[in-house]
């Protein structure tokens, strides 16, 4: 697969993993509530999510410097799916928290190797029209994750909703994977990111 089917792959990828998540991100507030988050609440929550994101993109940011790109993004948009079907487990106001924060470290690792894997794909003189596509692609999402989520929330509910979301960034983490076709060797990359924490954390 060429540099320029690769970016268009991954480009698509992300926009329907990002449309699944604006099924929920409009109605976050209402599921806050419905579990007895009251305003105050709700409004710290979504600060903390944003907080923890931000650290641990700083943190992640430097540290995925040693390691593959391809492989990062593989791992990460599969793994969004799994911060999606745990909002199923989520009934109180802790869980949330839990939940929350799994996303957050999740969006933190996942975001900065894929904007750099972006980059890496893009082609000499197109970089702008390349870019625009992307951030088009995630006003798209909203319209069409918030419309959707909707209609999916008036129907089936916040459980349905969660399925939903699940089954759909599922969909874009298979189609990355094929698009990346990068071997994944989970013994290897975990021995490989405890060396290199240590060296991190010894610094």
């Amino acid at each position: 697969m060429t540099k320029h089917k690769k970016l268009k792959a991954i480009i698509l990828a992300n926009f329907i993993m990002y449309t699944g998540y604006q099924l929920y991100a409009p109605f976050y507030a209402l599921f806050a509530q419905d579990i007895g988050a009251d305003i105050r609440t709700i409004g710290f929550l979504w600060s903390f999510y944003s907080i923890l994101m931000a650290i641990v993109m700083l943190v992640f940011g430097k540290l995925e410097n040693n390691y593959s790109k391809e492989k990062i993004v593989v791992y990460g948009f599969f793994m969004y799916s799994v911060g999606s079907f745990a909002f199923l487990l989520v009934n109180n106001i802790g869980s949330l928290v839990l939940v929350l924060a799994l996303n957050a470290l999740l969006g933190g690792i996942t975001v900065p190797a894929y904007k750099t894997l972006f980059t890496h794909l893009q082609d000499k003189d197109r970089e702008s029209e390349e870019w625009s596509w992307l951030e088009a692609s995630y006003m798209i999402a909203i319209s069409v994750g918030s419309a959707v989520g909707g209609i999916v929330l008036s129907t089936l509910g916040f459980n349905g909703l969660f399925i939903i979301m699940g089954t759909i960034q599922f969909i874009a983490g298979i189609i990355v994977y094929k698009s990346l076709k990068h071997k994944i060797t989970f013994e290897g990359d975990l021995l490989k990111a405890t060396s290199v924490a240590k060296r991190y954390i010894s610094r």
